[in-house]
């Protein structure tokens, strides 16, 4: 077993060397040796999760439309893997979806959309499970679209005024 602190780079060397003939090596025989190593840094690559809007400014009752881009590192076995998005109390959601747009064989699990819930403080969370994701060639990028249109009053009644800052945050996650 391993015992080393996320990113030890540990090393790895082997040397191999044989001759031509049996038994011990007689002097002008053929002989060869050879050797290689390799290190690894433990640890584990993030996900990484960018997300963008069509617009940064929108009055009430008008529909935002999002991308949130997340990528799950090649480098290691992703299990219930997830991605979800919170978006606060002045939001409703609208339709979403989800797709690897890159490093996908095609022998990913179905996606499965999971059920949204609406908090008592009016914030909506939704995602989808992408089950388990082994490592790969290359990193699988998954795009998330949806869009969300701003209500004219938080969960409380409010009144959402101009300038109010509703930020919503995406996520992808999942167990090695």
């Amino acid at each position: 077993s391993l015992d080393a602190a996320a990113s030890t780079v540990v090393g790895n060397s082997v040397a191999v060397s044989g001759s031509g003939l049996p038994g011990a090596p007689v002097a002008g025989e053929r002989s060869y040796t050879a050797t290689a190593d390799t290190d690894v840094i433990v640890g584990v690559e993030p996900i990484t999760v960018v997300k963008s809007s069509d617009f940064d400014r929108m009055p009430a009752e008008h529909p935002v439309n999002y991308t949130a881009t997340v990528t799950f590192p090649r480098s290691s076995d992703w299990f219930d893997a997830v991605v979800y998005d919170t978006l606060p109390d002045g939001f409703e959601l609208g339709a979403s979806n989800i797709e690897c747009v890159s490093g996908c064989d095609g022998n990913e699990p179905p996606i499965v959309t999971l059920v949204s819930a609406v908090s008592a403080g009016g914030e909506t969370t939704f995602g989808f499970s992408l089950g388990d994701l082994p490592g790969g060639a290359a990193d699988r990028v998954y795009s998330l679209t949806y869009d969300a249109t701003i209500k004219t009053s938080y969960t409380d009644s409010t009144p959402v005024a101009l300038g109010d800052v509703l930020r919503n945050t995406a996520f992808g996650g999942g167990n090695l």
